[in-house]
């Protein structure tokens, strides 16, 4: 897993931290244009970037019998686009 190259390899956690601080970067930025308003940008950015995270490692890594794989992708579609509108 990730976690374990991350904590194991210093390369891997370099080349890891800068794509996660472009992501949050290009989302705060991304959530600075719309229309809400926002209490605290940053807070934001690393929740919306932590869920996208979650729903990505349960659609990769988990065997979900209770529903289909593209249910959980179109209801975090769905909820990410209501807050973002």
């Amino acid at each position: 897993e990730m976690n374990i190259l991350y904590y194991s390899k210093p390369q891997v956690a370099r080349i890891m931290d800068t794509q996660n601080e472009r992501i949050r970067t290009m989302t705060m930025s991304y959530i600075a244009q719309g229309s809400k308003e926002t209490h605290d940008l940053e807070a934001t950015s690393a929740v919306i970037v932590d869920f996208i995270s979650v729903v990505i490692d349960r659609i990769l890594y988990r065997d979900y019998k209770m529903f289909p794989k593209d249910d959980l992708i179109n209801a975090a579609v769905e909820i990410l686009a209501q807050y973002l509108e």
